[in-house]
């Protein structure tokens, strides 16, 4: 579904497979993609966290990531710049 841009699609069988298939990191990540990708941030930044833990570098660039796909360069930059301060 993300492949195909069908964000909401994706979010729902994301959470889908969490319910069915438990605690999963692909589809938790899968999720927070789908959520990003969506324009929800903090949502989007929140499951990262439950993914990489206390690694918020790593959650920043993942939700840096998520803005240059939906095309806020911008926004991207900034995020890339608190990881590297």
């Amino acid at each position: 579904a993300i492949v195909r841009k069908d964000y909401a699609d994706a979010e729902t069988l994301s959470r889908a497979a969490l319910v069915y298939g438990g605690d999963n990191v692909r589809a938790r990540t899968n999720l927070a993609l789908a959520v990003g990708l969506q324009g929800r941030d903090a949502e989007c930044a929140e499951l990262f966290r439950l993914v990489h833990g206390q690694d918020e570098a790593e959650v920043l660039c993942n939700l840096a990531y998520v803005k240059s796909q939906r095309g806020d360069t911008a926004g991207a930059g900034e995020l890339y710049k608190q990881v590297l301060a």
